[in-house]
């Protein structure tokens, strides 16, 4: 038995069993055909699996609610000519596979949505809205929350009305129309022979993707998803497919004294052809205009609106700039796992950017993020725990100050001024974050992180899938999802998304709190045996633990839900 997250299709005839007693022979004739030309073709084309007939139906699965939407659109579409009107549902939620059929409450809720299509039509759920409502081009129509038996909240429904639906010709754009272009910059290749030139080719590639996130109406890979391709044999395509972008940049830099020599090339990942390929020579005087003139291009080439953020630096200025950006995120880089001795290590990074540029807004913004998960993860004594949100909070209003355009500070404060109960102040934060930085997953997630806490749930989901959207290989972004299921009370799902992320994470790469929540989300399903394992490694890897500590140190979660948490630990302890 494996109780696990799923996309699930499911489907039906209309009026199947009226049609049968009138023409038998005919409808299972139409039925055959439709299954054997349209639903397995289209099933297995999407990535999904057909777990079985329903008679007059189908239930099938897939690894994204993307593609059982579009894989339902197929079908829909390929039907047409067939006289058989069939209702779909697709649902995002927990299934138990004991490897010949599935079961669960999902499965329950797609079934109920099916049920509310309208005859050619498709249903679908919140979760699944909040997940394609940006990637696949259709008019989405809320039909309002829906009851279902034995599910204690209503499940929010949207009807679909997608390409060549009867009476949507005039209404639904075309791809080109409704579909936002999207490109992931990759790694650019170290041309230069230095190993220790990898932060500075590194620097480039995430200044361009800083201002590629502000175009509008552009798609951006954030950089932790885009550079777990680093220094990896690439496949374009493959690259789309798991990314699920339209383009990708890639190239290379090689620097020889003051000199440098980036090369760019744009390619469609659909075919792998390329779009545009350019050579800009220039020195470390001009870096960061040469990494705008090539965002500029990007833009151009994709008929975006392109208006640079980057503060003009040129001269002995901007090589200052740059170095201290590098060294700024090298710090970065050396905090995940965010445990004390990562912290520690990360800041004397920080300090050194700042010691070469007072002015480095990423490096004031690292420090206060990292006195702000201090306080929250690793200190227990309140005039201590006080000291560092007071100095974590003033360093996050620095670096805003110096640069307003940096999405990490509006987090760090979000989660600062919450956990000190100012909630109001938090999300006041957090929309200003919003309004800055709309297009990085930090905002996206930041803005989730609060609405989860107030439990405003469906703008909480939303921005958290979108932020996960922005940087769907950043495994931390699924931290956030784990508490959004468990303030849901969605243990299952809780469980789903860890063992599906998380499987391999040693205790050391989360913090206590995340243990807790995955502990508990176990003991609530009734794995007590699980839950008693988890809590004896997690006394053991972090021997000052304690449910005393974990509940002074506060949560993301709503008060109550995070009341009922400790509880639940008190139990297991």
């Amino acid at each position: 038995m494996e109780l696990r997250l799923a996309a699930i299709l499911i489907s039906d005839i209309v009026g199947y069993t009226k049609l049968m007693e009138t023409d038998t022979q005919g409808t299972v004739t139409k039925w055959t055909d439709a299954r054997d030309t349209v639903v397995e073709p289209e099933v297995e084309s999407k990535g999904g699996r057909l777990v079985k007939f329903l008679g007059d139906g189908f239930l099938a699965e897939f690894s994204t609610v993307q593609k059982a939407l579009e894989c339902a659109i197929a079908i829909q579409n390929g039907v047409r000519e067939n006289s058989l009107k069939f209702r779909m549902a697709v649902h995002l939620g927990d299934i138990i596979d004991d490897g010949k059929d599935i079961y669960g409450e999902g499965i329950n809720i797609a079934s109920r949505l099916e049920g509310i299509a309208e005859p050619g039509g498709i249903c679908i759920s919140g979760d699944v809205y909040n997940q394609v409502q940006n990637r696949i081009p259709a008019i989405y129509e809320d039909i309002g929350p829906q009851e279902v038996k034995n599910v204690a909240k209503p499940i929010q429904a949207y009807a679909v009305r997608y390409e060549n639906m009867p009476g949507a010709e005039k209404t639904i754009p075309n791809s080109s129309e409704a579909g936002i272009p999207s490109i992931a910059v990759l790694p650019f290749d170290n041309m230069s022979g230095d190993p220790e030139q990898e932060y500075f080719n590194d620097g480039i590639v995430e200044d361009i993707i800083t201002e590629l996130s502000f175009i509008k109406n552009l798609r951006v890979i954030a950089r932790n998803s885009s550079f777990t391709y680093k220094g990896k044999s690439i496949d374009i395509r493959k690259v789309g497919d798991e990314l699920d972008v339209g383009y990708v940049l890639e190239g290379s830099v090689r620097k020889v004294g003051n000199n440098v020599r980036i090369t760019a090339q744009l390619i469609v990942t659909s075919d792998n052809s390329h779009r545009w390929a350019k050579r800009y020579d220039g020195t470390l005087e001009n870096i960061f205009e040469l990494q705008t003139e090539i965002s500029q291009k990007i833009a151009e080439e994709l008929n975006l609106e392109f208006s640079s953020i980057t503060e003009v630096s040129v001269g002995q200025d901007a090589i200052k700039r740059k170095e201290a950006h590098d060294i700024a995120r090298r710090g970065r880089a050396v905090m995940v796992p965010p445990n004390a001795r990562n912290i520690e290590s990360s800041k004397r990074f920080y300090h050194r950017a700042i010691e070469i540029d007072s002015n480095c807004a990423l490096a004031y913004a690292g420090l206060g993020h990292a006195d702000i998960v201090t306080a929250w993860h690793h200190e227990f004594d309140p005039a201590a725990r006080d000291k560092f949100f007071k100095s974590g909070t003033d360093l996050a209003y620095k670096a805003r100050e110096i640069d307003p355009k940096i999405a990490l500070p509006y987090v760090s404060l979000t989660v600062s001024f919450l956990l000190q109960d100012d909630a109001e102040k938090a999300l006041e934060i957090s929309k200003k974050g919003m309004e800055q930085c709309p297009n990085t997953p930090e905002a996206c997630m930041g803005f989730g992180l609060i609405n989860t806490a107030l439990e405003n749930f469906g703008e909480a989901i939303q921005s958290i899938n979108r932020g996960i959207d922005l940087d769907p290989l950043f495994r931390t972004n699924y931290l956030l999802l784990i508490n959004y299921h468990y303030a849901m009370q969605s243990y299952g799902d809780v469980i789903a998304v860890f063992e599906r992320e998380f499987r391999d994470a040693l205790m050391v790469d989360l913090p206590p709190y995340d243990w807790s929540i995955i502990l508990c989300s176990y003991k609530k399903l009734g794995d007590h045996e699980v839950a008693s394992n988890l809590n004896a490694e997690l006394e053991k890897a972090y021997p000052e633990f304690s449910v005393k500590n974990l509940e002074k140190a506060g949560s993301i979660l709503p008060k109550n839900i995070f009341l009922d948490l400790i509880e639940t630990l008190e139990i297991c302890v």
